[in-house]
């Protein structure tokens, strides 16, 4: 081989010139790394499954709290719709019950004529007149089909004053009737069941009357001499 090929073989490279083309500035793997990243990295890798598992139960406490709020809220939405159920039922109940109240309230007047018209045929008919009695027929069979569909007629003559079924429209002394009871009715009341068709118009006692100018002179004269004489005797 002559010196001129012995020239053109490729230069043979030592290690040490392969570590330094790996690594150009000369610093090793570890020297690349600085220490305090190389550290935290260890520390994730340790600390990684503490922090998903405190995640985790930090997400179940919130769902679970979640679910008591939805739980909650059906359970009040629950209530709330039973409750109007009851109240829809309440009402249909009263709606039934008390649906002729407008229709007994056009019959009264009707039945006031009636009656009226017997108080004045019996101050000139003849006893046993056929038609008087049976306009009173009619008026009993009146009252009742009334009563068979729970309309009563409020009570009013010797009765306490109450003013949730009775209209007071004047008040006058009485000997006999109690003060605040009804001496008498000037038009009937009635109820159905337990509300008022229409209150009974009174006349209200206010008591035993107060005594006369001459009754209280009469008291306060002295009995005469022969009175005397007449008591001690």
């Amino acid at each position: 081989m002559t010196r001129d090929q012995a020239d053109e073989r490729p230069e043979m490279q030592r290690p040490d010139d392969l570590h330094d083309k790996e690594h150009p500035t000369g610093e090793t793997a570890a020297e690349a790394t600085p220490p305090e990243q190389a550290a935290g990295a260890a520390e994730t890798t340790r600390t990684g499954p503490v922090e998903e598992a405190v995640e985790q139960a930090q997400l179940v406490v919130q769902l679970e709290a979640d679910l008591a709020e939805v739980q909650n809220r059906a359970l009040r939405a629950q209530a709330e719709l039973e409750n109007f159920r009851k109240r829809i039922h309440r009402q249909m109940d009263e709606d039934r019950k008390y649906a002729l109240m407008p229709f007994l309230q056009d019959l009264l007047p009707v039945l006031d004529n009636l009656q009226r018209a017997i108080h004045a045929a019996e101050k000139h008919a003849a006893a046993g007149d056929s038609l008087l009695e049976g306009v009173r027929l009619v008026v009993q069979q009146w009252l009742d089909v009334f009563e068979n569909h729970h309309c009563t007629v409020i009570a009013a003559e010797g009765t306490l004053f109450d003013p949730h079924v009775h209209e007071a429209i004047a008040q006058f002394p009485h000997e006999e009737v109690p003060a605040g009871h009804v001496i008498q009715a000037t038009e009937t009341g009635y109820l159905l069941h337990d509300r008022v068709v229409r209150p009974s118009r009174v006349v209200v006692s206010a008591g035993t009357p107060p005594p006369t100018a001459e009754e209280v002179q009469e008291e306060q004269e002295p009995p005469d001499d022969e009175g005397e004489w007449i008591s001690s005797s």
